[in-house]
């Protein structure tokens, strides 16, 4: 197994028990946010998600589909290609913060509540 894969295992566990929450467009029937990390953890160009990261999202339940993954990752991709260190990316009703130049979340977080950003060089709404 990858060494990051046993990271995200140590971080993350994975679950046996089968999902009930609807799942999101996308993404396949039974695929875990953890499935979904895996996954994308071999592609060159994928985001990483910090711990502090991982833990919000799971605190909040939030379970992203490879849908939004590619689309957070191509927001990145575009917020490197115009220069961007540090950015917020808005995807739906959720905001990241991301290291761009490292390409990993730092903290994810509910964006229709009231937030003030700092250190942000870039905003990309996906």
């Amino acid at each position: 197994m990858h060494k990051d894969l046993q990271a995200i295992h140590q971080i993350w566990p994975v679950s046996p028990e089968p999902q009930t929450k609807p799942q999101a467009p996308g993404k396949e029937q039974g695929d875990s946010f953890q499935k979904v990390l895996e996954d994308t953890a071999g592609q060159e160009n994928a985001v990483r998600f910090s711990k502090h990261a991982l833990d919000r999202l799971e605190s909040r339940q939030v379970d992203l589909g490879l849908a939004e993954l590619d689309r957070l990752n191509e927001a990145v991709k575009r917020a490197g290609d115009k220069g961007a260190e540090e950015s917020v990316v808005f995807l739906d009703e959720l905001a990241f913060v991301v290291s761009v130049k490292n390409k990993m979340v730092i903290t994810a977080l509910q964006s229709g509540k009231e937030n003030v950003f700092t250190k942000i060089d870039s905003a990309v709404i996906a």
